[in-house]
């Protein structure tokens, strides 16, 4: 039986051009399991970024424009990979193609902040939850959360991710409430091996259990 996984597909993987071949091994993943994909806002979310600083818009404003480029990015991957079909529900229409959600209008029914804090990380966290995911995928450009010594930090429950200095989650990523999720995995896009090998202890990886 398969089973649900909600994969993110980090913005740093479409701003280093990593994207197609992410997608070739999120494909192979695809057979074994019900799969549903969110990209993050990239280099468009930056320029929204960029925008609240000259600007001053309103938190909601900010909120969704960005939310806006991550739904902007889940069209390009469908233009890169016909494979793929941007959606704007949790409804799977099709079984032939591999859904890329469209997030906007999820998260105007949602009491998910409308905050920088909160990204495509929390988002995707928040959906998984919402589906009954067991696993989320975020594939990102570093191999997982590094310690104070620089080495990788293996495994870290959510609750410990606030005591860290930094990392590559985003600071709400901790308070998404989690009933369904019980794992989340870290791994590198630069390697199309580890994402599909990414629940294997042999990859390099960081997880970060709910419960």
């Amino acid at each position: 039986m398969s089973k649900k996984l909600v994969i993110k597909i980090g913005g740093s993987i479409i701003r280093k051009g990593l994207l197609k071949q992410v997608l070739t091994s999120i494909t192979h993943l695809s057979h074994e399991n019900d799969t549903i994909v969110i990209t993050g806002g990239g280099g468009l979310a930056d320029e929204i970024r960029n925008y609240d600083k000259s600007y001053g818009l309103d938190k909601s404003s900010s909120h969704f424009l960005a939310i806006k480029t991550m739904d902007l990015n889940s069209e390009l991957v469908e233009s890169l990979d016909k494979k793929f079909k941007a959606v704007k529900t949790l409804q799977r229409s099709s079984k032939e193609k591999i859904p890329v959600l469209k997030t906007e209008k999820i998260l105007r029914d949602s009491d998910i902040p409308h905050s920088w804090e909160v990204t495509s990380d929390s988002i995707s966290l928040f959906v998984a939850e919402e589906i009954g995911a067991k696993h989320l995928l975020l594939i990102k450009d570093v191999d997982g959360i590094y310690g104070k010594d620089k080495k990788i930090i293996k495994e870290i429950n959510s609750e410990n991710l606030d005591k860290l200095e930094s990392s590559c989650l985003d600071k709400y990523f901790p308070k998404v409430k989690t009933e369904k999720v019980c794992k989340t995995f870290i791994v590198s896009g630069t390697d199309p091996q580890r994402i599909k090998n990414y629940s294997e202890e042999s990859t390099v990886k960081t997880i970060v259990r709910h419960r």
